[in-house]
């Protein structure tokens, strides 16, 4: 009886932080409460969600100009990623870690580079010319450039 209790209270608690999760993306506004940023010296000044995601999963790894894409994530645990994930990749972050743990199964590729802070997001990016990331609207500096993200809306509710 103890254990059927103990295993309900895990089964609420995860769906509330997977509640939770969805309407950290939902929030987000398509990028409302985030930028997503390049080194200054990145030509392209605009892509859509779509083309986002496909660097973030790196399902595309070269830039137009065909430097190497260095995308750069928060760590887990981030709200911010949550929303970024969401909106961008249509995927919890739980859903992208079992995309990545297939990836590096099969021998297809490895996750962007995790960070703890968006003060590494900033310096990360503003280091390598051909990274992209993510911080919170309002925190880009001097060293980085705002990309702009065409059709970005938040995903369906519940969207793995």
């Amino acid at each position: 009886m103890r254990g059927d209790r103990r295993a309900a209270s895990v089964i609420v608690a995860i769906a509330l932080w997977l509640s939770v999760g969805a309407t950290a993306g939902e929030t987000a506004g398509g990028t409302g409460d985030y930028s997503v940023i390049v080194h200054p010296s990145n030509s392209v000044g605009a892509m859509s969600r779509a083309q986002l995601s496909d660097l973030f999963l790196r399902r595309a790894t070269r830039w137009g100009n065909g430097q190497r894409v260095l995308p750069v994530n928060l760590v887990a645990q981030s709200s911010l990623r949550e929303a970024f994930s969401q909106t961008i990749n249509r995927k919890s972050v739980a859903a992208e870690r079992a995309y990545w743990q297939r990836q590096i199964f099969t021998g297809r590729g490895v996750p962007p580079v995790e960070v703890a802070s968006e003060e590494d997001v900033l310096a990360y990016v503003a280091k390598n010319p051909g990274a992209v990331g993510y911080v919170s609207r309002g925190r880009i500096t001097a060293e980085v450039r705002e990309l702009e993200i065409r059709d970005a809306e938040p995903a369906a509710s519940g969207t793995p």
